[in-house]
């Protein structure tokens, strides 16, 4: 584990098309690690709560099934790049969506692509704070089981990293270990 002081930008907001209709409106998820979570309800349970057998729920980019619109609903995602995270959860009325997104303030790097919080009309307007952040390696048989990745992949290489305030969790965002969260 990692210890530093850093700065996150939060943006808030809500849209008014689905979630994962959102998704699908974001011209930079092909560049993003992403982790769906497909309603429990509208999901075969004969394997695991919440997966489509033939999708980890972590993959690189938007899974094919999400892109062509014809798999389960889905009712909350993460999208994870290198210093930005991006939170969906779906109103439970199917009225839209709503979003939280941070971004780390890093020293400019024209290496990194330039990822923005999503422009809806009920954008909340900008919180920039100091943060304590702890970065963590992801490497535990249960983490493996949890992002649905096989055992035996040894290029399984994440790090998460925490965000908080008076030792209370404000944000969290995972990246790829091996390329130190670059373009993933």
């Amino acid at each position: 584990m990692t210890d530093s002081t850093c700065k996150i930008e939060q943006t808030t907001g809500n849209a008014k098309v689905s979630l994962a209709d959102f998704l699908r409106q974001r011209d930079d998820s092909p560049t993003a690690l992403v982790w769906l979570e497909p309603d429990p309800r509208a999901v075969n349970l004969e394997k695991d709560t919440g997966r489509r057998c033939d999708e980890p729920p972590l993959t690189v980019g938007l899974p094919n099934w999400l892109s062509a619109g014809n798999g389960p609903p889905v009712i909350e995602a993460r999208l994870f790049w290198a210093s930005e995270a991006l939170h969906v959860v779906a109103n439970p009325d199917g009225t839209g969506c709503r979003w939280a997104f941070i971004k780390e303030k890093r020293p400019a790097d024209d290496s990194l692509p330039k990822i923005s919080a999503p422009e809806t009309s009920d954008k909340n307007q900008q919180v920039s704070r100091e943060v304590h952040r702890e970065e963590y390696r992801v490497r535990t048989i249960q983490d493996l089981d949890r992002f649905g990745f096989d055992k035996s992949q040894s290029t399984f290489n994440l790090k998460m990293f925490e965000y908080r305030v008076g030792g209370r969790l404000v944000a969290w965002r995972l990246v790829r270990e091996d390329n130190d969260g670059g373009n993933i």
